[in-house]
């Protein structure tokens, strides 16, 4: 999904996620109109001013909390390990604005991919962190591979070489 840089990408998100209520319209998971599910199932990754980490949180502090909420061991030793499976271990004591920005895209998407009902991310506007196009658009295909749903919302200024469908944020249009 593509808009102007602002509010309308953490709206989308939310919307999505059954989080907000709408004017009009429905969103659904499949053909369930459940609104929990909904609520449990669409994982918001890195939604400003919702699910971003604050920046001066160490990474591992992150992963402990997104361990625990996935109902994992959250110890210092399950976070080490967590870490060093992603190859993340070199960031441990990093600040969430200090850890690459690829780096921090796939650990938050891999850490919400944990949770028990997670069936949909929503990506939210990567490219504010300067992650080149193509490299968040590679993470979208390989969480979509795995079997999830994915949304990335992007400035329309944003050229890529993508070649789905593409949907605009809020009333502008877009050329693609």
């Amino acid at each position: 999904a593509v808009g102007q840089p602002g509010g309308g990408h953490t709206a989308l998100a939310l919307a999505l996620a059954g989080r907000i209520p709408l004017d009009h319209g429905s969103v659904t998971l499949g053909d369930d109109t459940n609104i929990t599910l909904l609520q449990r199932s669409v994982m918001l990754v890195d939604v400003p001013g919702v699910t971003e980490p604050e920046g001066t949180i160490a990474l591992h502090t992150i992963v402990g909390e997104e361990l625990a909420m996935a109902g994992q061991k959250a110890s210092r030793g399950a976070v080490r390990h967590w870490l060093e499976q992603n190859d993340l271990a070199d960031h441990h004591s990093s600040a969430m604005d200090d850890v690459p920005p690829l780096l921090r895209i796939i650990a938050l998407s891999r850490l919400a991919t944990m949770r028990a009902h997670s069936r949909f991310l929503v990506l939210a506007y990567p490219e504010r962190h300067g992650v080149p196009p193509a490299d968040w658009l590679h993470r979208g295909r390989q969480l979509a591979s795995e079997g999830h749903g994915v949304l990335i919302t992007a400035s329309a200024a944003v050229d890529t070489t993508f070649n789905g469908p593409v949907f605009p944020i809020g009333d502008e249009g877009t050329t693609r």
